[in-house]
């Protein structure tokens, strides 16, 4: 599968999917806009990209651009980008003919500039609800943020804290991850940063507000002082016949023979029954 530029001046990137109702879609950054695809034969052809919104400023890189969700009846994307009266808020469009044409409807968070980070992540469940989580600089430090929608989209609920960590902030430049199972179970993943530790955590809750307190993932920690630039992600699987729960890290250590030396680890960890969790790797960057 190809897509050609849609602009000979940016390049296409940062590209997101999701697959439901028999359709894959697919959203991307061009410049400073959002771009949206979709395919009817599972992934094997896409239709000609459609502009969703043109961006003061897009946040885009290292993880960093738009996401989208398929409803039954309608499409979400999100996106973080520069507006006034501060930068870096968290946006939704609507469409409801297939990705045509696409409708502003909200901002997310409540308080102006609180999602500038730009790392954030979406999911939505069988019955039209949606949850955002995003990385938070309303107040001091890093913390994880969440917001629901349950009409598809169109309005949201007031901003809930899902986790500060008691060291002040979480790992702050590693994106977060959503998965949402049959029973509307939310799991919110993240990379704490905690007793000079940079492991992945995970909150779960069925009302969008109340998350449970915080499960680490893995057997041991992994001491770093500093960012692996990668959150994981997580996904919702039926009848999984996996184990209990399966996380794997990939990080560069910083040899003075071979600076890029690989070393990975896999770790074993109870996780939300029917969540399957996942990492890459990126380069190391001090934060």
């Amino acid at each position: 599968m190809h897509i050609e530029p849609v602009s000979p001046a940016a390049p296409n990137h940062q590209p997101q999917l999701a697959s439901s109702y028999g359709q894959v879609a697919l959203t991307f950054a061009a410049g400073n806009s959002i771009y949206f695809g979709s395919s009817t034969d599972q992934g094997r052809t896409f239709s000609k990209p459609t502009k969703v919104a043109d961006a003061e400023k897009l946040a885009a890189g290292r993880h960093r651009g738009p996401r989208v969700v398929i409803l039954k009846d309608a499409l979400i994307v999100s996106a973080i980008v520069e507006a006034s009266p501060a930068d870096g808020n968290l946006v939704v469009w609507r469409s409801t003919d297939q990705g045509k044409s696409w409708t502003r409807t909200a901002i997310v968070n409540d308080v102006p500039g609180a999602a500038r980070e730009g790392l954030h992540a979406m999911a939505a469940d069988a019955h039209g609800n949606v949850f955002i989580a995003w990385l938070d600089l309303r107040t001091k430090g890093t913390k994880l943020y969440g917001s629901r929608s349950t009409d598809g989209g169109r309005t949201w609920s007031k901003n809930v804290l899902i986790y500060a960590s008691p060291d002040g902030t979480i790992c702050q430049c590693c994106a977060p991850s959503l998965a949402i199972d049959d029973q509307g179970q939310i799991s919110a993943m993240w990379r704490n940063a905690l007793g000079g530790a940079r492991d992945l955590y995970v909150a779960t809750a069925l009302d969008g507000v109340h998350f449970s307190d915080p499960k680490k993932l893995g057997d041991g920690t992994w001491k770093l002082d500093a960012c692996p630039m990668d959150g994981g992600g997580s996904q919702s699987i039926k009848d999984s016949q996996l184990p209990p729960g399966v996380a794997m890290e990939k990080s560069f250590s910083q040899n003075p023979v071979n600076r890029n030396r690989e070393s990975a680890k896999v770790r074993m960890s109870p996780l939300p029954p029917g969540i399957k969790a996942h990492t890459s790797h990126g380069p190391t960057a001090p934060r």
